[in-house]
């Protein structure tokens, strides 16, 4: 009797859970600013132990809501600079891809504060000058892969069950490797509004 009644309980947690489910998709657009430090010089590239961009963002989220305060992220931020800090350069792209779970609460009927934590996945490409604006030199030198964690924080701001507007903060900080075993620092941190739609 006992396990039937604890079956039944969890049937009923589980069904109110999977019902609050929801998935959902995001466009989002803000400013960033990311930092590049060199930290080994195996390669012939010399640049300057820190150059630092201000580039324009794109975000692009897939979502999945567990229930109404728990929830599981995939997001693609692409960051492209044509100024660079360094003679040589016209400018940096910055890709990352992250995986975090996110926990909301409520502020307002309508009004949702969350916060994030998890693993980025970061590739950052120069442009040597010279290079055409179509071109991302993704070679062997010129591209520095590796794993970092970000946080995020921001509101939501529900229109109604189906859109709302986000406004986020994030930053991220990792270390990559580029084929010649150049380690770099790569931290980046900004704001994006934009919108999410649930399916």
């Amino acid at each position: 009797m006992q396990c039937s009644s604890f079956c039944l309980l969890l049937i009923l947690m589980l069904s109110s859970t999977w019902a609050s489910a929801q998935f959902h998709l995001g466009v989002h657009t803000g400013m960033s600013k990311f930092n590049f430090s060199q930290v080994g010089q195996a390669s012939e590239i010399k640049i300057s132990d820190t150059l630092s961009y201000n580039p324009v963002r794109f975000d692009f989220s897939v979502g999945y809501q567990f229930s109404d305060s728990w929830g599981l992220e995939t997001l693609i931020n692409l960051n492209a600079s044509k100024r660079s800090p360094s003679p040589g350069l016209d400018g940096a792209f910055l890709a990352t891809v992250s995986l975090s779970p996110t926990w909301r609460c409520a502020l307002h009927s309508r009004v949702d504060v969350f916060t994030q934590a998890g693993l980025t996945y970061m590739a950052y490409s120069e442009n040597p000058e010279g290079t055409p604006d179509n071109a991302i030199p993704y070679d062997d030198v010129t591209v520095w892969r590796g794993i970092g964690l970000r946080v995020a924080t921001g509101l939501l701001f529900h229109f109604n069950d189906q859109l709302s507007a986000q406004l986020s903060f994030d930053y991220s900080q990792g270390t990559s490797r580029n084929n010649s075993f150049d380690d770099v620092d790569i931290s980046t941190y900004g704001s994006s509004i934009g919108l999410q739609w649930y399916l």
